[in-house]
């Protein structure tokens, strides 16, 4: 089992697991910037210490983007029974797992399927939960914990609603004290028996078990620190700059501020520990506060905290007149740092002005994150993608066997006995109301493909010229996108184009495939080519329900590799006339795909400036002009110019 190490990261973020296990209200812990076998560590060591607070064995749920609804919830399954068998509901963990504490783990937050993304907004810091599924009507009180991991360069991709749920946030300290250390004091301070690379079981160290038997007891003893007016004004004064949208930052920081509190066994919740919970949670102390009040060092509950303490009763009002007496002050700018100086905290924790970084994070996810995306088609191919679950059939088309087997299983008994089937009661009976048929993932029903040719876009306004198509055409109707990389400088291959499918326009291959320089070849013809072959991919092959795409050209028309030599990866001639009629050519083809709208962007060439207007005619494009630069003059003005990324844009 690997030596736990010990630093100020390491003792501050297990203090703050040792928090979240005393106040079950901390349901949601989120590890920003974390791998996953890191976060499996993390998981670990929270197991261990919620199985010594709870005094129970603790299980362990993982989340990802393959969860189904039957692996949330439930599902029916047959058992022998004698020389028969039966049906038997098995409900899952996060349904009845007993007394035992429950961790639940989500190794990446950005990919959680939309059913988890469900039942962690459903679940997470309430109260009641009740299941009506299946025929299953149940009510329990949902008592589990959760850690997820998350790159921070990701979480524009979240829902805010689930992202809610997760105010218990902390930057991932593990290793990162290794990785500033020499290869020889890494070997020093691991005691010569960690080995990084090995995904072994984390030992506790004795000052964290310590802390696991201490919450223990506050648990047993069900005694906790009161948090009095002054905490209450210090709490909502760490969020006077930035009101949150919402209560459960204050409430996260207030509860993690009693944690604290309780097992430093202190009676009340003082200005100090929220300092150090503001502290862990990487909030930035800069306070602007017309009023402060200054109060004494607390006493403590009990020195002892081994015996049970379930009978003492605490004082609402430990600060009355014949303990300590509160003065009341206006605090200006120069006394501000004399009154809050023994709130600071000597730790190495890294400081964040604010660690909710999604505010500041650019939304790149869909406007309805928690919905299926509405379908607007009557077509019959629509719904075919992978299957989420059943529902009952309509027609015979799309039917779910074993949906329908295990729904007449339910009523075999009751049909066997019936009066009609008493000389025969050994056959398995199905009706037609046991049908069922599969409940599908919708599908795009549009896409935009964009042919993009590098090296006809210096100097040129093309981002303003696409954004148009991308945000108020392919983001409004949730399209797939394809982006079709012409004549790029970092192409594999630079006699061929490049093809970067997407199932949206809010993920991140998508603005990645929209940079790049300028390369040497121009493989227009293939591009045009493989632009075609998409849209018909998309509209008559398979089980696709595409009704519509809009084909979007951004090119000068000068295409210098014809199209066989993109085919065989090999230029056996100089470039010659050949080269553009081979993209007119292409360019004749895509004409006659049906339910195909074609736009062509001219970059408004110096020379050949006829082209563009010759290949718009072969495609039967509308035609757009792209704007050209205007020029600067002088530094000033340069300087003054930032640049705006297209994903910036949208």
């Amino acid at each position: 089992m690997e030596k736990m190490i010990q630093s100020g990261r390491e003792e501050d973020f297990s203090k703050v697991l040792v928090v979240a296990t005393i106040e079950s209200s901390l349901q949601g812990l989120l590890v920003i910037d974390t791998t996953e076998k890191d976060l499996l560590k993390f998981a670990d060591r929270w197991m261990q210490i919620l199985a010594i607070a709870r005094n129970a064995p603790c299980r362990k749920l993982t989340l990802n983007s393959a969860t189904t609804e039957d692996n949330l919830w439930g599902y029916f399954s047959i058992s022998r029974e004698g020389e028969g068998s039966r049906i038997d509901w098995k409900p899952s963990l996060l349904v009845q797992h007993g007394n035992n504490p429950l961790l639940v783990v989500i190794p990446d937050l950005a990919r959680l399927s939309l059913p988890a993304i469900r039942a962690c907004v459903t679940l997470l810091d309430s109260e009641c939960a009740t299941l009506q599924r299946n025929g299953i009507d149940l009510k329990w009180q949902p008592r589990f914990w959760c850690i997820a991991g998350c790159q921070s360069d990701r979480l524009g991709e979240v829902s805010p609603h689930l992202l809610d749920r997760f105010a218990l946030r902390y930057k991932s300290p593990y290793l990162q004290e290794l990785e500033k250390l020499s290869p020889i004091e890494r070997f020093q301070r691991c005691d010569r028996e960690l080995d990084p690379n090995l995904d072994i079981a984390v030992e506790l160290s004795e000052n964290l078990r310590e802390l696991a038997a201490r919450s223990q007891v506050i648990i047993a003893n069900g005694v906790r620190s009161v948090i009095s007016d002054e905490a209450i004004d210090r709490v909502q004064a760490y969020f006077t700059k930035k009101i949150p949208l919402g209560m459960r930052r204050l409430l996260t920081l207030a509860r993690l501020a009693r944690g604290l509190a309780s097992l430093d066994n202190e009676v009340s919740v003082s200005v100090s520990a929220v300092d150090r919970a503001a502290r862990l949670l990487g909030i930035s102390q800069d306070l602007v506060l017309p009023t402060q009040t200054i109060i004494p060092m607390v006493e403590a509950i009990s020195p002892d905290v081994s015996k049970p303490k379930s009978d003492q009763k605490i004082d609402p009002s430990p600060f009355s007149s014949n303990k300590a007496q509160i003065v009341e002050q206006v605090v200006n700018s120069d006394d501000e740092k004399q009154v809050f100086s023994s709130a600071k905290v000597e730790s190495d924790l890294e400081v964040l002005d604010n660690p909710y970084l999604e505010d500041d994070s650019p939304a790149m996810r869909e406007l309805e994150p928690l919905k299926l995306p509405m379908v607007s088609s009557r077509s019959p191919r629509v719904g075919f993608g992978h299957p989420i679950g059943t529902q009952p059939a309509t027609n015979l088309e799309d039917i779910s066997l074993f949906g329908t087997v295990m729904e007449a299983a339910k009523f075999q008994n009751y049909r066997n006995h019936l009066s009609r089937f008493n000389q025969d009661s050994s056959r398995f009976r199905i009706w037609l109301t046991d049908l069922r048929s599969y409940r599908r993932v919708p599908m795009p029903q549009y896409q935009l493909i964009c042919a993009i040719d590098f090296t006809c876009l210096q100097d040129r306004l093309w981002q303003d010229a696409l954004l148009t198509h991308l945000r108020d055409w392919a983001y409004v109707n949730r399209a797939s996108i394809a982006i079709i990389r012409i004549g790029a400088k970092d192409a594999v291959e630079p006699l061929r184009s490049q093809v970067v499918q997407a199932r949206n326009l809010l993920a991140p291959e998508v603005f990645k495939a929209l940079e790049g320089e300028a390369g040497v070849a121009t493989p227009l013809a293939h591009g045009l080519d493989l632009a075609g072959r998409t849209a018909r991919a998309s509209l008559q092959h398979g089980r696709s329900q595409v009704v519509r795409v809009r084909l979007v050209v951004l090119t000068d028309g000068r295409g210098n590799i014809p199209l066989q030599a993109s085919l065989d990866g090999v230029l056996d001639r100089p470039v010659s006339q050949d080269e553009i009629d081979d993209a007119l050519t292409a360019a004749r083809s895509l004409f006659e795909i049906p339910r195909l709208e074609i736009v062509l962007l001219d970059p408004q060439p110096q020379f050949y400036a006829e082209l563009p207007q010759r290949l718009a005619d072969e495609l039967g494009a509308s035609v757009e002009k792209v704007e050209i630069k205007p020029p600067f003059v002088g530094t000033e003005a340069m300087e003054t110019l930032e640049p705006i990324s297209l994903g910036e844009r949208l």
